[in-house]
């Protein structure tokens, strides 16, 4: 993936990476901290990767394996430009600090538009995805 940020586009192709993870401890399916704990937690842990990052705070609910319905807390990272390999490393440092299982990890392309660049640099969006299938195709 972290290969795709060699495409040439005019505007900086970015690997966006977002890390989901529930607030519930995973044995006693409670949540042990109060939310600014979590968020102090998840800021030292980005701060050694030296990873920017963006938290935003969720309230959801899911069907747990046993069957059961649970309502959690969650909380979204969002990491900018990390290389993929330091965004595992820091999926499994949250599983540890905040005690889960699992988290969801999902990677996306996006585009750093520069809005000072003139429009006659600008090329459309299905252009861009061309550029990028046919990278991946070459793989």
């Amino acid at each position: 993936m972290n290969l795709l940020l060699h495409i040439q586009y005019g505007d900086r192709i970015m690997l966006e990476s977002r890390i989901y993870v529930g607030l519930l401890d995973k044995d006693t399916r409670k949540q042990m901290f109060d939310i600014s704990d979590y968020k102090l937690r998840l800021r030292e842990i980005c701060k050694v990767y030296k990873a920017p990052f963006f938290v935003t705070f969720m309230e959801g609910g899911y069907f747990h394996d046993d069957g059961s319905w649970v309502e959690e807390n969650s909380l979204m990272v969002t990491l900018l430009n990390v290389p993929e390999d330091t965004v595992y490393s820091i999926a499994r440092d949250i599983c540890e600090k905040f005690h889960q299982e699992s988290v969801i990890i999902v990677m996306d392309i996006v585009v750093d538009y520069n809005v000072r660049s003139g429009p006659e640099n600008k090329r459309s969006w299905n252009s861009l995805v061309r550029k990028i299938r046919s990278f991946i195709g070459r793989q």
